[in-house]
């Protein structure tokens, strides 16, 4: 019965002794990369940090853009400038943003791409319509890309439990731009209305009233 009893005992032990050594070693591996029960690694929370800073760099130019008015020129009328440059989203090439995760880092790298069509699309626009028509769209195509970047912001502020960057409490720029894009739906659907209330619909209802003979038996 001892022969048998020391295999056994020295498994035990060999069992416990491995379970403790595999449970040291995760807990080193986990302190070494920087996990803290759960928390996100520091290394990105830096960079989450990083991202979140520049996306509200961003998304404060584009709310200088969107309530930017034109400054027209008294001697040449056809002359104007703005005040606020065009709003600029550029990553640092030497970060990876990977570490953030697939989604997120997806849609940072899409912000650049985003930020340079609108900027294409208004100037080949400023060659075709009018100035009124300019600022309008340049109005909302600038209160969209800031609240994208204000909602991009947050996911990256949920995602990695930061805290939320301090601003004077008279300066709401993301309230701004919510309520500039209510104004505008409201208007457009005004004009909508009033649109059909002048021109009508063209289209004729199947379901109008029609004298019908009934079939002679």
């Amino acid at each position: 019965m001892e022969s048998l009893a020391s295999p056994i005992s020295g498994l035990i032990v060999g069992f416990l002794t491995g379970a403790s050594l595999v449970a040291v070693i995760a807990v080193g591996l986990v302190a070494l990369g920087g996990w803290n029960w759960g928390r996100p690694p520091i290394a990105a929370a830096r960079t989450a940090l990083r991202a979140l800073l520049l996306l509200d760099d961003f998304a404060i130019a584009c709310h200088a853009a969107a309530f930017d008015k034109p400054e027209f020129d008294e001697d040449d009328p056809e002359h104007y400038f703005m005040h606020s440059d065009e709003p600029i989203f550029a990553l640092p090439a030497d970060i990876d943003w990977s570490i953030l995760g697939t989604d997120l880092e997806e849609a940072l790298i899409r912000m650049p791409n985003s930020t340079r069509n609108v900027s294409h699309a208004l100037d080949h626009l400023q060659t075709q319509t009018s100035d009124e028509k300019y600022f309008e769209k340049r109005n909302s195509e600038y209160v969209r890309l800031g609240l994208a970047a204000f909602e991009l912001a947050d996911r990256i502020e949920r995602e990695f439990g930061l805290s939320p960057l301090d601003r004077p409490a008279f300066f709401q720029p993301r309230q701004e731009l919510l309520r500039e894009r209510q104004r505008r739906r409201t208007s457009d659907l005004e004009d909508a209305s009033i649109a059909r209330a002048v021109f009508g619909s063209n289209v004729t209802s199947i379901f109008t009233a029609r004298n019908a003979k009934k079939p002679e038996r």
